[in-house]
């Protein structure tokens, strides 16, 4: 019945450092919690979240510090994934190649949706184009967009 303050403690992975708050002894992320309140989820509630998949907030900046409400997007584990992958993701507007670092912004401009925007390889209807300066470019629904990937991790030998 009374307000607590929670005094916030760092943890997380040595190379991904977080904020986290331990209200009743349960651990949550301050990012997974802005992400909860004020995020929108396009996933839960519509059955495009696959059984036994969750949801992820991710920073867009990729700064995980950075907690505010426009830095952060609620993604699948699979997208999650997938946008760690994407190192610069571009799209023409008005004749020229814009570079975007959060999705959302390039659903609101053009309408697709996130998993069209994020992995645009696997859906359908998206037509992969000439690559130019080191982007892979696609043609989503009359839009082009082009994405910089980070180098594919080599497997060492005991993988």
């Amino acid at each position: 019945g009374k307000i607590k303050l929670i005094n916030p403690s760092i943890g997380g992975q040595a190379d991904r450092q977080y904020l986290y708050y331990s209200p009743d002894k349960k651990t949550t992320s301050v990012h997974r919690v802005i992400a909860d309140i004020f995020c929108p989820d396009f996933w839960t509630n519509t059955g495009k979240l696959r059984k036994g998949e969750r949801l992820e907030a991710h920073h867009c900046d990729k700064q995980n510090m950075h907690n505010v409400w426009w830095n952060i997007v609620l993604l699948p584990s699979g997208l999650h994934a997938a946008i760690h992958r994407i190192k610069s993701m571009k799209l023409l507007k008005d004749g020229k190649m814009v570079e975007y670092q959060n999705p959302l912004e390039i659903l609101l401009e053009t309408g697709l949706s996130l998993e069209e925007i994020i992995a645009p390889e696997k859906c359908k209807g998206t037509k992969r184009l000439k690559a130019q300066g080191g982007y892979t470019v696609y043609s989503i629904k009359g839009h082009v967009l082009a994405y910089k990937y980070y180098p594919k991790k080599k497997k060492s030998k005991a993988e």
